[in-house]
């Protein structure tokens, strides 16, 4: 069975769209007036699918709302026209139902368009692959790999909804495009029609691949986040290198000999031998304690420091480089880290 109580035996053809007329005038209430719409305007239907077929193969992830609304109202008015029909209701019943069903699957299309990376590809790859069993007589088989086949496919394309919409609107448009340009030229041979569609999923996935295509490192501008605590901790940084600058001066012989303290500092807490103070470490945590720097590292008094105002009041150094900071001092000067 297909559609309600149909059976399968009622459908048949010799290819793809009398196998698809065919499904029309069973499935569809009223099916066979729809069935001769579709031979009496076949140019004009297959010049719509060629138009179909194009924007999914080149725009399918961007109408992806659009088209899973077309096909939920597809569903939706089926549903309602099915329903109505089973209770034998009159035509204006069957009308408003009909309508009715169909504007709320719209809505649930558009608005939840997820369903569709789903729904869309389990009903082309169903029924494509049940039709082209039809036409070897072979309804049942067809109907059960055809099942199986859109299911396997409307699952990996929702669980990786992104690419799954790209391949599945790339091969669907493409092939629906090819298939139609063949029968309007009405070439006997049935290969040109493979090779028209092949060419345009190519270029559709591509053009799709680069439109719209985005690695999960590449963040927008609109959606870039600036972290509050990165920005507070690059302010407060920049603080207190204004203040050590005031504080220090800019005399050059006392940066010289703040950096040679900051470097037997560093040595000493390394746990060198050659610290220079007589192989002990005055820099273990909690002492506090801080070498003078007047005192060079050969025991003499720098002239360069001898006359300058004292450095403002230690507090500690750093325990990550060794590195003296001042009493207000939140982030260490040389490496940045918190104290």
């Amino acid at each position: 069975m297909v559609f309600g109580m149909v059976g399968l035996e009622n459908i048949s053809g010799g290819d793809f769209f009398e196998v698809l007329q065919s499904l029309v005038s069973v499935c569809v209430p009223d099916g066979k007036a729809a069935a001769k719409i579709l031979s009496d305007y076949s140019v004009l239907f297959l010049i719509l699918g060629i138009a179909v077929g194009i924007s999914q193969c080149f725009f399918g992830y961007k109408l992806r709302k659009i088209w899973t609304a077309v096909l939920m109202i597809i569903l939706g008015g089926l549903a309602g026209a099915a329903i109505a029909t089973g209770f034998s209701l009159p035509v204006a019943a069957l009308v408003g139902i009909t309508a009715a069903m169909a504007v709320i699957g719209g809505l649930f299309g558009y608005f939840l368009w997820i369903t569709g990376c789903f729904l869309r590809p389990l009903a082309s790859v169903s029924v494509v692959v049940f039709s082209l069993f039809v036409v070897y007589d072979l309804q049942t088989l067809g109907l059960i790999i055809g099942l199986a086949a859109g299911l396997i496919v409307g699952i990996l394309a929702a669980a990786f909804y992104r690419i799954g919409l790209l391949l599945y609107t790339a091969v669907f448009g493409g092939l629906l495009a090819g298939q139609c340009i063949w029968e309007l030229t009405g070439i006997a041979l049935w290969y040109p029609a493979l090779i028209i569609g092949g060419i345009l999923v190519l270029a559709g996935f591509g053009v799709q691949m680069f439109a719209n295509w985005k690695p999960r490192e590449a963040i927008s501008g609109k959606d870039a986040v600036i972290d509050p605590d990165a920005a507070g901790f690059q302010a407060e940084i920049a603080a207190e290198t204004a203040a050590a600058k005031d504080t220090a001066g800019t005399d050059s012989g006392s940066a010289g000999a703040s950096g040679a303290a900051g470097a037997e500092a560093r040595q000493g807490f390394a746990g060198s031998e050659d610290s220079g103070l007589d192989g002990k470490n005055p820099l273990s945590y909690g002492t506090g304690a801080v070498p003078d720097s007047s005192v060079t590292l050969s025991g003499g008094v720098d002239n360069n420091t001898a006359n300058q105002s004292p450095a403002p009041e230690t507090a500690g150094v750093c325990p990550s480089c060794g590195t003296p900071y001042s009493a207000r001092a939140k982030f260490c000067m040389q490496c940045g880290c918190k104290l």
